[in-house]
């Protein structure tokens, strides 16, 4: 204690701003340390030097300054009330879609807006352009409108037309179109059935056009409708329509793969060029085009299968020529195969009916629709647009019937599937096809090794 007392202010004054500088730094520490230092000092004190007059002299002043914490709470929180804010979502149109039902997907409850959109002659064209019209949303805190956009692709795929809502300076709705330019993309993605097929693609934000292309692709080798299980995965790659960096649509699948029930199936798009007829093959070269489509609409639950079943209007058992497809009224119905249509009209318990001839010996019935969009005698090529879904006839609710004809006699239409065109691929082209298999296959593979890492991190992560 002497020798600190001996030292000179400066060398003292040095010493206590380290220590004050600390103490600022490391509080616990420092008071720890200087705990000790004075315990220290005082016991050397004690132990080795008396007390002076010089130490009895030193005189310690405790400054002690309050300062006021100011306190803008309540300011705080009528700045947090006057706040506005936005909610941005944003989703595709459906089949049968209504302007109601879009806008309580993306949140959205104006009046003024729901008129709006049934008047205004562009904001019509977003509902009654085809299905998968991606809508962008920026919606107020009271689920009013504030923009709303929506990227209508054209027939040759290379501009968007782009429509936007948006209010003025006078809270007035107002639209305007504009071409937008368009970048195709190929993107890959992967997901996981656990309840449907529309759901595994909803929940990695992938269209309906995604899921229905599967169907088709798969639908000979696939009972979607019967055989599909939990747990099943699929791997993609697609074609993405992009303006501006957003994506606006999707286009064809390029490369697939999907595991059911443990078993891998795959597909491939190969086109050389325009001038030859592009289809789908197995990644070792077995071409995949179906004569006749699996489904004769976009996929969806059969409510009545082909065969023996309890009439739901008659309460008598019969045999149940056709399947029944339940769907909501105004699906379009298409045509499972080339041929001509040889009746469109109406036939008593059936409803609106279309019969289409495939050829002298098959031919296919659909029934019960709202309407028909063809003519006695008309070609038309498969996956043609006929009609759409209904509940005309005996029909307890709105849904499809369909029927196969083989020689005359109604077959299960399940079979149809099952009828290949045997394309192979042309020995000078084989080399290509080859390549872009090998391509997707390996792309594919590495897709579906990381879905393996992602299971197997989140098996670990809900130990």
């Amino acid at each position: 204690m002497a020798d600190w007392l001996s030292l000179p202010r400066a060398v003292k004054n040095l010493v206590l701003d380290g220590v004050v500088g600390s103490f600022k730094r490391h509080p616990r520490v420092t008071l720890l340390g200087a705990s000790l230092l004075v315990c220290g000092s005082a016991m050397a004190a004690l132990s080795v030097s008396p007390a002076t007059d010089e130490a009895a002299s030193v005189h310690v002043t405790a400054i002690e300054r309050v300062l006021p914490v100011e306190s803008e709470l309540a300011q705080q929180a009528d700045l947090l009330g006057e706040h506005q804010y936005s909610l941005y979502r944003d989703g595709y149109t459906r089949s049968s879609d209504t302007i109601q039902a879009l806008f309580g997907r993306l949140g959205i409850d104006d009046a003024q807006a729901l008129e709006f959109m049934r008047k205004d002659p562009l904001a019509r064209l977003i509902m009654s352009s085809n299905r998968d019209v991606r809508v962008m949303a920026e919606v107020g805190q009271q689920g009013e409108l504030v923009r709303l956009q929506a990227g209508l692709r054209s027939q040759t795929a290379r501009h968007f037309n782009r429509i936007t809502i948006q209010r003025n300076e006078e809270g007035n709705l107002t639209s305007v179109s504009e071409t937008v330019p368009v970048e195709v993309r190929e993107r890959v993605a992967m997901g996981t059935i656990k309840y449907s097929l529309y759901g595994a693609t909803d929940a990695i934000g992938l269209p309906d056009n995604i899921a229905i292309q599967m169907v088709d692709i798969f639908g000979s080798r696939i009972d979607f409708t019967r055989h599909l299980r939990r747990g099943d995965t699929f791997q993609l790659v697609y074609e993405s329509y992009e303006a501006d960096g957003v994506p606006m649509g999707t286009g064809r699948i390029l490369g697939a793969q999907f595991i059911n029930g443990g078993r891998n199936y795959n597909a491939v798009w190969f086109q050389p060029d325009e001038s030859v007829r592009g289809t789908y093959y197995t990644f070792d070269g077995k071409s995949l085009r179906t004569t006749f489509l699996a489904y004769p609409l976009e996929y969806t639950r059969v409510s009545s299968a082909f065969g023996r079943r309890l009439h739901p209007i008659q309460n008598t058992w019969r045999d149940h020529k056709g399947i029944d497809y339940a769907a909501p009224t105004g699906t379009t119905v298409r045509t499972v195969g080339d041929g001509r249509i040889e009746f469109a009209g109406v036939q008593r318990g059936y409803g609106n009916v279309v019969i289409v001839s495939h050829d002298k010996t098959r031919s296919t019935l659909y029934a019960h629709m709202s309407r028909i969009d063809v003519t006695k005698g008309q070609l038309v090529q498969q996956g043609d647009p006929i009609g759409a879904v209904g509940q005309t006839g005996w029909a307890t609710g709105p849904h499809l019937h369909f029927e196969f004809k083989e020689n005359g006699v109604q077959r299960d239409p399940a079979i149809l599937a099952a009828q290949t065109e045997a394309q192979p691929i042309p020995e000078n082209l084989q080399a290509e096809f080859d390549r872009t298999a090998q391509i997707h296959a390996d792309l594919l593979g590495r897709v579906a090794e990381l879905m393996v890492v992602r299971s197997t991190d989140t098996e670990v992560a809900s130990r």
